[in-house]
């Protein structure tokens, strides 16, 4: 979408008329109105009005179709920026940011995935731990009394939009706490001929905890998708059980069907 000094700010004007649309006019909604505009602003692109990757009318535009100051409009579109709804590029505005899709039926990893994608990716390596697994890592690593497992907590970045947050857990003989694994986890298994061939994903929407809100720039309470995964070698042994916290408001997960006979 270009702002063009002939027909741009019209057009503009017409978006930002459109979004107003979206205002609660209630007298009986107190909400403050930086409030009140971030809502219309999420209503415009929920419903189409705005697309991601759209570009907003100007602070002055929106402040004139809302009727309400620019220091009103600049607060509720920081504040959207910081819930990772709108990106701000210097010089060009704000921008409706773009959601992020992955295939749940074929995976190379949430890097090369991304990076397919055209998206910068980088990954954040909480802290990595070993110790005694829990009854469910015991049983989904097919593991013995004794054995114990590698954790990694990861916080992992798209375009430096922290985008998900995941445990990995392994078998301690596959994984030492001390391997270098900051290239890619997968990249270190393939070295090791134990990459995994194929996994077993079970996805719900939850509502995330603190600690995992803290480390995706969301309040607490935000919509997520948890995927659950435990993935498995050539031999058909498990190699990693896997949780991950996918912001909701940023990430797709895209399933193709096969019409039966």
């Amino acid at each position: 979408m270009q702002n063009s000094a002939i027909g741009g700010d019209t057009r503009f004007d017409c978006i930002s008329d459109q979004i107003s649309a979206f205002m609660p006019l209630d007298d009986k909604n107190t909400s403050p109105l930086n409030k009140k505009l971030q809502s219309a602003l999420r209503c415009a692109i929920e419903y189409g009005v705005l697309g991601h990757g759209d570009q907003l009318p100007t602070e002055t535009q929106l402040s004139r179709s809302f009727g309400v100051p620019i220091k009103t409009v600049k607060s509720a579109l920081n504040k959207m920026v910081g819930a990772g709804v709108l990106r701000e590029s210097e010089g060009q505005g704000k921008f409706v940011a773009e959601r992020f899709a992955a295939p749940l039926s074929t995976s190379s990893g949430f890097s090369s995935d991304a990076a397919v994608n055209g998206h910068k990716t980088r990954c954040q390596i909480l802290n990595m731990t070993q110790g005694e697994p829990t009854a469910l890592e015991l049983d989904m690593l097919e593991l013995s009394p004794g054995d114990k497992v590698t954790r990694i907590h990861r916080l992992r970045f798209a375009d430096d939009k922290p985008l998900c947050v995941e445990l990995a857990c392994l078998p301690a003989s596959v994984l030492p706490v001390d391997a270098d694994i900051s290239t890619s986890l997968y990249a270190y298994l393939a070295k090791c001929n134990l990459k995994p061939i194929r996994g077993v994903q079970r996805v719900r929407a939850e509502l995330l905890e603190e600690q995992e809100a803290q480390y995706l720039n969301l309040k607490t309470g935000s919509p997520c998708l948890f995927v659950e995964q435990q993935s498995f070698v050539r031999s058909g042994a498990p190699i990693e059980y896997v949780c991950t916290h996918y912001r909701g408001d940023a990430y797709d997960f895209i399933v193709e069907m096969k019409v039966g006979n």
